[in-house]
């Protein structure tokens, strides 16, 4: 049965529980809002299967001899600017869509409070997954989906931190996929979603209150690399709109510059 004493041995990319045939396993948020898995002993048959997938306990053997390095950037301006760095994820997932795949990457909720893996199979999908999000994504039943549409001989694209994806590859318990494509992003830790969504907040709140007279906020954008002012002064922006007392839409955008 899986247990955390040590956050540190943990990042939370729950495929110890959705592997959990008893679904004994829950994933419960810290102060901070990073989940963690908490297993239910009375529900537990003690199968291995939590222990067998998890990333820190089964760490893969790695062969920098047998790897290969390139680097690449999509020739599209537009979709370079609209991303992190160079749009190299567009351009895999819309050859997975032409092959009939799906991709499943990390997006903002309807709220932008929080990011989630979800499901592409459309060029319109694929937009809310473009772009670096600051912030660790909810896993979901993402892996189990995967496996089933791997099943269903569907190609498949999934984009993590490496941590989602070594957990992804253990729960499929070493069965090869040909139509699987992992991509890892470069990660130097994630932020905490409890930070994320206070900050959030105290941007509607300064808007609200440097407008008292708006109400129905609603972030409609974020971008953690806003380029409008070039690569070298990239800004974390926020976009927010709301209505005046005479029913008019006013948009904000709230920028932080990189410096």
């Amino acid at each position: 049965m899986i247990q955390i004493t040590d956050k540190t041995l943990c990042s939370g990319c729950e495929a110890c529980a959705q592997i959990c045939p008893t679904q004994c396993i829950d994933m419960v948020d810290d102060s901070e809002g990073f989940p963690y898995p908490v297993a239910d002993p009375h529900r537990c048959i003690h199968c291995g299967l939590c222990e067998r997938v998890c990333p820190f306990l089964n760490k893969p053997e790695v062969n920098d001899e047998s790897t290969e390095w390139v680097a690449a950037v999509n020739n599209d301006t537009e979709t370079v600017r609209k991303s992190s760095s160079g749009g190299i994820f567009s351009a895999l997932a819309h050859d997975t869509l032409s092959r009939c795949g799906e991709v499943c990457g990390a997006g903002f909720n309807m709220d932008f409070s929080e990011v989630c893996h979800r499901w592409a199979s459309t060029t319109d999908e694929i937009e809310g997954l473009i772009g670096s999000k600051y912030v660790q994504s909810r896993v979901g039943e993402s892996f189990s989906d995967v496996r089933e549409k791997l099943k269903a001989g569907l190609p498949v694209l999934f984009v993590g931190t490496p941590c989602q994806t070594a957990g992804l590859k253990n729960f499929l318990q070493g069965k090869s996929y040909p139509r699987l494509l992992l991509v890892d992003v470069l990660c130097h830790g994630v932020p905490s979603p409890q930070v994320w969504r206070r900050y959030l907040s105290e941007r509607i709140d300064s808007l609200i209150s440097a407008n008292p007279g708006l109400a129905d906020h609603a972030v409609d954008a974020v971008s953690f690399r806003d380029k409008r002012n070039g690569w070298e002064d990239y800004s974390v922006t926020v976009c927010i709109s709301a209505r005046d007392r005479d029913g008019a839409i006013v948009h904000n955008r709230q920028s932080i510059n990189n410096a």
